[in-house]
């Protein structure tokens, strides 16, 4: 009798499991990663290149990294580029995930983020589908060639504080056009000898 229930228990098990591993089957064979990882990094600065980085993408990450490699930082140069990865990164939605996956976030000062990230998902990424399980349809913009057309120094205000700034004026183009902003000013100031975005307008 002992032995018929033993039997009777193993055969449960191996029902439950086989109808577990079919339930798996059925519902992650589609599923896609998605998980982005960084590929790249300078070290120093703390700036990361991420696997689903455009070609754009790519070219400026190289840009900027030769320009940090110098011994002597041309500071032109660097707010320009990190101005040119601000935009592209924020402007290609096509490789977000969702609208919470703000692109440009790394470049804009600590203390701004969180609004930025907000204001960013209520307005430009408000529309965007969720991509989690890779079936997107949705057509969205890539952008694929930027230019800081002009630099200029300024000043710039953080409550009572005035920093020295660099005021950069940007021209965008897209894949296709979509409608989306293609001229864009930003205002960067240095933080602990890195540049970062406090002020875009479009």
């Amino acid at each position: 009798m002992k032995k018929k229930k033993i039997g009777l228990v193993i055969l449960v098990l191996v029902l439950l499991y086989s109808i577990g591993g079919i339930y798996y089957n059925i519902t992650h064979r589609d599923s896609v990663d998605n998980s982005v990882k960084s590929i790249d990094k300078i070290d120093k600065y703390g700036y990361v290149l991420k696997s689903n980085a455009t070609n754009l993408q790519k070219e400026l990450f190289n840009e900027l990294k030769t320009i940090l490699n110098n011994d002597n930082i041309n500071d032109d140069a660097y707010a320009k580029t990190v101005s040119k990865m601000f935009v592209t990164d924020l402007y290609t939605l096509s490789n977000k995930v969702n609208k919470y996956d703000v692109g440009g976030t790394e470049y804009v000062l600590e203390s701004g983020r969180d609004n930025f990230k907000v204001n960013v998902q209520d307005t430009l990424y408000k529309y965007l589908e969720d991509n989690s399980d890779g079936k997107r349809s949705q057509i969205l913009p890539m952008v694929v060639n930027v230019s800081a057309d002009e630099i200029s120094d300024t000043k710039y205000k953080i409550g009572d504080n005035e920093s020295d700034a660099k005021k950069v004026s940007l021209t965008l183009s897209y894949n296709e056009d979509l409608g989306y902003d293609t001229k864009v000013t930003l205002i960067l100031i240095k933080s602990d000898s890195k540049y970062y975005v406090v002020e875009s307008a479009s």
